[in-house]
């Protein structure tokens, strides 16, 4: 199962992941990565009833304006699927070329959620508000 496949563009070379917010958990920073009910398979198809047309043109249309974003701030985007509902055949198709597509674009990088909350944390650039 694809859980999360949170997309990153690194401008000029610089690693940016969105905003994250930190606590302190037994006396260690603790991050919180943004989840978004957004691009959610669930939410797509089994609520607004979406076709695998209209869901590719959802993805593509999100990245695209996140990614000409991005230049100017940090942006990420976060896509949940689950096997259940995407592992369908037509609608894996539909994850496949997003995900080429995506990867197709300079700067972009995908992670699971653990692998950003390890970066945001070992991060000078990370923004730490009451520490």
């Amino acid at each position: 199962m694809i859980r999360y496949i949170p997309i990153c563009r690194r401008p000029n070379g610089t690693n940016t992941v969105s905003k994250k917010g930190f606590r302190k958990v037994k006396g260690k920073p603790f991050a919180v990565v943004p989840y978004t009910l957004h691009m959610n398979d669930i939410v797509d198809y089994e609520s607004r009833y979406f076709s695998t047309q209209e869901y590719a043109g959802d993805l593509k249309a999100e990245f695209d304006m996140l990614y000409s974003e991005s230049s100017k701030r940090r942006r990420m985007m976060s896509v949940s699927a689950h096997d259940r509902i995407a592992g369908r055949p037509s609608r894996t198709k539909v994850l496949e070329e997003f995900i080429d597509y995506a990867q197709n674009h300079t700067g972009v990088v995908f992670m699971r959620k653990d692998e950003i909350a390890r970066f945001a944390l070992s991060s000078p650039q990370t923004i730490r508000e009451g520490f």
